[in-house]
């Protein structure tokens, strides 16, 4: 069996959702299966669902006014839709009037929390945009930087492993060039050595072609060195 307070809301709920409806807000309701919970109560304004609650008052106020059709008290509560202001907005059956009085500005409140949230979540979102905006070019900057770190680190690497073949090769040459100096002085005093002079020209040439081996002219790592200096023709 309804009881009177029942039938009461689903008046005030009933004539809620006309006034919405009239003005193109479709509502919805949606009761609860077990005893006990709160029915799901919303109208839609645009793009905003508005939900709220429509609920006896556990408690009375002494000296408040009697609604009509029994003595329990309603209130109409619609839940704050900003996490930084979650006070939330009520009106009840009262001494300044029962809460059917109300519902021309229970529902002008419901309109302009509606605007006030969609103008929110337009803002909130070009927000975001903008955020992502320079979070993705900030994200593209620290990429081109790390290339650009890597592409340095790699050039310098090159560089450095070129002087030291640079210096290498130098090296090696003197040592080539000291090499070939010391096969002509040995030549030179054959006669003062106690052996055979054919065994000391096979000496001397051996000494010539080693050399030659490391000769970075005469082996041709020079010509690899000046190659890798040379604009590509690509």
């Amino acid at each position: 069996m309804t009881s009177p307070v029942d039938k009461r809301r689903l008046r005030i709920l009933n004539a809620l959702f006309t006034a919405a409806e009239r003005l193109g807000c479709p509502a919805a309701m949606t009761t609860a299966k077990y005893a006990g919970k709160d029915r799901d109560t919303s109208i839609r304004v645009g793009d905003q669902t508005m939900s709220f609650t429509l609920e006896p008052i556990t408690q009375g106020r002494r000296g408040a006014a009697t609604p009509p059709l029994g003595s329990e008290r309603l209130r109409l509560t619609i839940p704050s839709r900003r996490f930084e202001a979650p006070l939330s907005k009520s009106w009840e059956d009262a001494d300044d009037g029962a809460l059917e009085d109300k519902l021309t500005d229970i529902l002008t409140e419901m309109l302009i929390a509606a605007e006030r949230s969609h103008r929110e979540g337009e803002f909130a979102h070009h927000r975001w945009r903008i955020e992502r905006k320079a979070q993705l070019e900030e994200q593209e900057r620290k990429r081109i930087a790390e290339e650009e770190r890597k592409a340095g680190e790699l050039l310098a690497k090159q560089m450095q492993e070129r002087i030291d073949r640079l210096m290498g090769q130098a090296a090696n040459l003197d040592r080539a060039e000291t090499i070939r100096r010391y096969a002509d002085a040995v030549l030179a005093r054959a006669p003062e050595l106690d052996m055979p002079a054919h065994d000391v020209e096979r000496w001397a040439a051996w000494a010539r072609a080693e050399a030659d081996r490391i000769d970075p002219v005469r082996n041709g790592q020079i010509l690899d060195a000046v190659s890798d200096l040379m604009p590509s023709c690509d």
